[in-house]
């Protein structure tokens, strides 16, 4: 199999990273303004570690041999697994604050800034980012069992003297 994928995921996996370590920069200003939660109280500095981790183990996976790929992608697909529950979970609760808001009521974000669309909000986008960080990560696992899998093409045959 090709190393796209594995790329593939080490990017993405770049991308989440960018979109927490942001929302920690975002987090630290408003704290250090006297506005916001201190950054180490808030999931995204948590979500941040997580994504470093992914993101350098995903890289030493892409450059490591064949044959030890998949079982290294399994064991990144479990942080990954983790990862995506503690994101979704985090997400969610802004969502159901944000459409279950009486209309006029500002809903304050965990960033502490006014929530104007959930969609936009960095937890979306590092749950998002994490969710297909997962479906990378299972597609990879399932193409190389499946590879493994398929006999080749003189497999079952007898060979000719």
């Amino acid at each position: 199999m090709k190393k796209r994928l594995f790329w593939l995921n080490s990017v993405v996996l770049l991308v989440g990273l960018g979109i927490a370590t942001r929302a920690v920069q975002v987090d630290y200003r408003l704290f250090s303004g006297g506005i916001g939660k201190n950054p180490a109280a808030t999931p995204c500095l948590y979500g941040a570690i997580a994504f470093f981790i992914a993101f350098v183990w995903s890289v030493k996976i892409a450059l490591a041999a064949t044959e030890t790929q998949r079982g290294r992608q399994v064991n990144l697909n479990w942080l990954l697994l983790a990862s995506t529950i503690f994101a979704w979970s985090n997400f969610i609760p802004i969502l159901v604050r944000f459409y279950c808001a009486a209309p006029g009521k500002v809903v304050i974000g965990c960033s502490a800034l006014p929530l104007t669309n959930p969609w936009w909000t960095f937890c979306f986008g590092g749950a998002a980012s994490f969710l297909l960080a997962l479906i990378i990560g299972l597609v990879i696992v399932g193409r190389r069992r499946r590879v493994a899998a398929v006999p080749g093409p003189a497999a079952g045959r007898a060979q000719p003297q």
